[in-house]
């Protein structure tokens, strides 16, 4: 263990007056963190073995090595930079939103000056080191994604899957500074990184940096996983919590591969989640993240095409649109990266109610309607439609 202490005058120098900066700042909320008197750093460095030879870098990682070149790089002050590494709990926004089951999922937003060094660091960083090729999610590339994962799974006797409980907030603060060391940032940039993309000794859930960072530290899990299946002749994919193997022989999934992962994940504090783990035969329903791999081309199951369809009615008969909600289409656009033949089948289905709803009559307006005030006609005026995103972008041409 080697333990290394700051010694640049200059930073040292700017971290006590940011410190009182903290002070000022801080001492108009209701409670003000201790900090204390002599505000030193100490990182405790070791050796790793994070990034082997099987791991694909593409080089080009922006060059820092101080504060000033961080500040200069992200065009924010010193004092800013600090107090979102010092004190992220300013930086965040706290909820929760209910799950299928009822269940809250916290969420911690991080606010604007962090967000956007967050996705400067996704940006220039780490969407430059590749995971492991059985990482199907978080990353660019045709043969990635939700379709491409369930196109590996199709017509398999058995399918087992295994679901991490607790996934962003159980990866622990002690597996990201390794990351960023490996790349050869000093210790006190690989600190301040680490500070950036962490909160509460964890990775959050709703930073746009933690799906790329759970993929990395997941790397050596797939690969000896990826191997020992392999030898098993058992097909593996991980689609962000998700892990699914497929195999002819249900009693290798059972006895082989699950003490395996079990054993695998333990050593990075995370922990099966048994109520979602399935073990799908060929003669039931095997949904994989959502899609279904039983026939010879991956479709959505029964009731999300018919919530689909029922939607693309509301929008055209129920509430006389002209065109589909946002909502509706980024549905479209999501089944259209899996099942285009079905995307067709909607395509025409839309183009039939909008021939068959009927033309409304505009009403003349009586004398009481006249006589309404400036703001109740605005009231009465239909709401301008929103601006479209990248969703509507998607299906333009068709909708």
């Amino acid at each position: 263990m080697v333990s290394i202490q700051l010694v640049d005058e200059r930073n040292e120098c700017f971290l006590r007056n940011a410190t009182r900066v903290a002070f000022r700042h801080l001492s108009r909320t209701a409670h003000i963190p201790t900090v204390p008197k002599g505000f030193g750093t100490v990182f405790q460095v070791r050796k790793h073995s994070f990034f082997g030879e099987t791991m694909s870098i593409i080089q080009g990682f922006p060059d820092i090595t101080t504060l000033t070149d961080f500040s200069h790089t992200l065009h924010l002050d010193k004092q800013t930079l600090f107090l979102m590494s010092k004190y992220p709990a300013f930086y965040y926004v706290s909820f929760s939103i209910p799950k299928k089951d009822g269940v809250l999922r916290h969420i911690d937003a991080p606010k604007y000056p962090l967000r956007c060094t967050q996705q400067w660091i996704l940006k220039e960083i780490l969407e430059k080191i590749q995971p492991h090729e059985t990482a199907m999610a978080f990353r660019k590339g045709n043969q990635f994604g939700i379709a491409e994962n369930g196109k590996k799974h199709l017509n398999q006797p058995y399918i087992l899957k295994i679901d991490v409980k607790d996934f962003f907030s159980s990866i622990r603060r002690k597996r990201i500074f390794p990351i960023f060391l490996g790349l050869g940032y000093s210790p006190f940039i690989a600190n301040l990184l680490t500070n950036y993309c962490t909160y509460n000794n964890s990775l959050p859930q709703g930073a746009s940096t933690s799906p790329a960072l759970s993929n990395l530290v997941l790397f050596e899990h797939d690969r000896d996983v990826h191997d020992y299946c392999q030898a098993k002749q058992v097909i593996y994919t991980r689609y962000a919590d998700d892990m699914i193997f497929s195999a002819d022989d249900k009693q290798v999934l059972l006895k082989k591969i699950y003490p395996l992962v079990q054993e695998s994940l333990k050593r990075l504090n995370l922990r099966i989640n048994g109520k979602k783990t399935q073990l799908l035969s060929a003669n039931n329903r095997q949904l994989v993240t959502g899609i279904l791999v039983n026939n010879e081309k991956i479709t959505l199951k029964k009731q999300t095409r018919k919530r689909i369809r029922a939607m693309i009615h509301t929008d055209i008969i129920k509430k006389g649109k002209s065109r589909l909600s946002e909502q509706t289409q980024g549905h479209l656009a999501y089944v259209n990266g899996i099942d285009p033949v079905l995307y067709n089948k909607y395509l025409a289905y839309y183009h039939t109610l909008k021939e068959k709803r009927p033309s409304r009559q505009e009403k003349t307006p009586t004398a009481k309607q006249e006589n309404l005030s400036t703001t109740q006609e605005k009231e009465l005026k239909p709401e301008k439609e929103k601006k479209s995103n990248w969703f509507m972008r998607i299906i333009k041409k068709d909708w």
